[in-house]
């Protein structure tokens, strides 16, 4: 006969099944707030997306202040949480921006399971340029180890951090709208959970994939394979193309550059080749398969960094292993912002614990 605590454990068990079984995967910048509901097919296990948001503000929106930016995010976050109906079932995963964020990958010599806290908090410390007490900071043992008796071998870790105050200002602009979070990612990182979904299991040994995902005043860029992760945000994004077209009077603001290849855009190639060069020199037997382009489509900007790489380009316009609800298959508008769900996607993921990295920032208290 069970017991109160074991009959308290079974239910908690059950009532944790019962909310995973949907998780929406939500990202918010001072330019856009967007989201997507994954949930599980009961019948078949698959997972299927139903619901989605995205509101965009204007670029000039960029000339506010801070505090005026911030409150805008957050009324476009209580307006998602109204218009979609957001229930307490639904599981919830947020992102940090990578330029706010740390992360790192990192091997280690053959380890007790037991003592892998304590060496990877050690490591910690080394990488983390903050009192370890004033920051969120998890790690993941990655896929490929090797285990030998009570001994973990041939690893790869990755670490992911964030101040608590960054933390802490995410999960303050959710509880206006009374949502709180179960995960907090970095949004490279969810990309990457993304793409080992959508395409890791057809990579071949050594094969790996780069994605580059252009944002407002960023770039991020991911280079990965089953076993190893490498990231790095690159401080040019669309509005650095945008700023100096409209610096020299050639363009309104409502009227994007159609032809022209800015600066900016061969200063991100540069980065992008010497970041690609690193992550070559560190990993000799690696070899790029294919470069993956999300976010918004600004062939001004990744045209020259197609010249010079040689390799095939692929722009995601559709989801493999993922079920398209019916009311959204024919949606233009969702179709449209796909290719910016992706990360939104990978937080899903996570939420739903079918990650690849399940590292967690999110609040432990």
């Amino acid at each position: 006969m069970l017991g109160l605590k074991s009959v308290g454990a079974l239910l908690s068990r059950l009532v944790r099944k019962q909310e995973s079984d949907s998780a929406w995967g939500i990202e918010f910048t001072d330019r856009v707030v967007k989201g997507l509901r994954v949930r599980r097919i009961p019948a078949t296990n698959h997972l299927c997306v139903d619901r989605f948001t995205y509101f965009a503000r204007p670029q000039d929106a960029q000339e506010f202040s801070r505090e005026q930016r911030d409150q805008e995010t957050i009324q476009d976050i209580q307006l998602f949480s109204y218009q979609q109906c957001v229930s307490r079932k639904d599981q919830v995963a947020i992102s940090i921006p990578g330029s706010d964020s740390l992360f790192r990958s990192f091997s280690l010599p053959p380890l007790r399971k037991s003592k892998i806290q304590d060496v990877v908090a050690y490591e910690a410390k080394h990488y983390i340029p903050f009192d370890l007490a004033s920051v969120c900071w998890d790690y993941q043992l990655m896929p490929g180890h090797v285990l030998q008796d009570d001994y973990v071998c041939e690893a790869e870790y990755s670490l992911v951090a964030a101040t608590r105050n960054i933390v802490s200002s995410a999960y303050q602009k959710l509880a206006v709208a009374n949502l709180t979070p179960r995960v907090v990612q970095i949004a490279p990182v969810s990309l990457y959970n993304f793409f080992m979904r959508e395409y890791g299991k057809d990579l071949n040994q050594n094969e790996t994939i780069v994605v580059i995902s252009i944002n407002s005043e960023t770039t991020d860029l991911v280079i990965g394979d089953r076993k190893k992760l490498w990231l790095r945000t690159i401080p040019l994004g669309e509005n650095h193309h945008w700023r100096e077209f409209i610096k020299n009077g050639s363009q309104k603001v409502e009227e994007p550059p159609k032809e022209h290849t800015s600066a900016a855009a061969y200063d991100l190639l540069t980065e992008i080749l010497r970041s690609l060069s690193y992550f070559k020199t560190m990993n000799r037997e690696a070899c790029v398969g294919k470069v993956y382009l999300v976010g918004k489509d600004l062939p001004q900007m990744i045209g020259p960094i197609k010249k010079e790489l040689q390799v095939p380009f692929e722009r995601i316009t559709s989801y493999k292993e993922m079920v398209i609800d019916d009311g959204l298959k024919h949606d233009v508008h969702f179709l449209n912002h796909l290719p910016e769900l992706c990360g939104c996607y990978g937080l899903a993921l996570q939420a739903l614990e079918l990650a690849t990295i399940q590292a967690n920032l999110a609040f432990k208290e």
